[in-house]
């Protein structure tokens, strides 16, 4: 429904805040697997779907600046582990798991709250 009101009015002020509460929650929820994976929805993210967390995180990034929020840090956090785990589905074979590429790519690896 969110989406329906944003598709008509991109600046629907109303509907901004929404969205962004919405997407607060999704991000830490796609990450909260780490450093198992990334998750899209309640699966493991295939590399197509990490592409489609990053224009996600962009629609995010849009949001959060016209609302004055700032949601820099989390932001990055996140694009960060959506192309990292991207590229280790890519180059799978390359490490042992996506711990494994973390810390050979030097990544920040925060302790994410359950679910």
């Amino acid at each position: 429904m969110i989406e329906r009101y944003l598709q008509r009015d991109q600046e629907n002020h109303d509907m901004l805040p929404r969205k962004e509460a919405f997407l607060s929650k999704m991000v830490p929820y796609a990450l909260h697997e780490l450093p198992h994976g990334v998750l899209y929805g309640i699966n493991g993210a295939t590399a197509e779907q990490c592409g489609k967390l990053l224009n996600l995180l962009e629609d995010y990034t849009r949001i959060c600046q016209t609302l004055q929020l700032d949601r820099s840090a989390t932001i990055r956090y996140a694009a960060m582990h959506f192309q990292g785990y991207q590229d280790y589905l890519l180059h799978r074979q390359l490490y042992k798991n996506y711990l494994d590429y973390i810390h050979q790519h030097h990544l920040e690896l925060r302790e994410m709250q359950p679910y």
